[in-house]
């Protein structure tokens, strides 16, 4: 990851926001997400705590592309990991859960609610970076102020 210039503060932050944002997220909008899915809160409590591990590896596969990308395009400031983060969400989550929720026959309300919350974590990601990223300070601006 420092390969990219994520250092691990902004890993961990962007992780945790991740996992919050979703936390918050579901817990706010639980009641049209399950009518969306056709299931019950019940229908979740047999579920293995592992299964965390997913959205944790989302977070850091997605924050690693996000940061691949803004170093592909030279801009490293937090409103550059925002445009990335847009872009990311805009050309892949998007349309992608877009088509596999049409497909499977699920309400265009289960796609908003989903597709909302990874737009808002994939800008947050972006913001994140940018704002741990180092800023590379031309040679032209080091002899100017010396």
């Amino acid at each position: 990851m420092r390969r990219l210039g994520v250092s691990a503060p902004a890993v961990i932050l962007v992780v945790v926001t991740h996992m919050a944002l979703g936390a918050g997220w579901y817990a706010t909008f639980e009641e049209p997400w399950l009518d969306a899915i056709g299931k019950e809160a019940s229908d979740f409590e047999a579920v293995s705590p592992a299964i965390y591990a997913l959205p944790l590896i989302a977070a850091i596969g997605g924050l690693l592309l996000v940061a691949w990308i803004m170093s592909l395009r030279g801009d490293n400031t937090p409103g550059g990991g925002v445009l990335t983060g847009l872009a990311v969400w805009a050309t892949t989550v998007g349309p992608f859960a877009l088509v596999h929720n049409a497909f499977s026959g699920f309400p265009l309300d289960l796609t908003l609610i989903d597709g909302t919350l990874e737009l808002i974590s994939f800008v947050t990601a972006g913001l994140i970076i940018g704002a741990f990223r180092r800023r590379h300070v031309p040679a032209s601006v080091v002899v100017a102020t010396r």
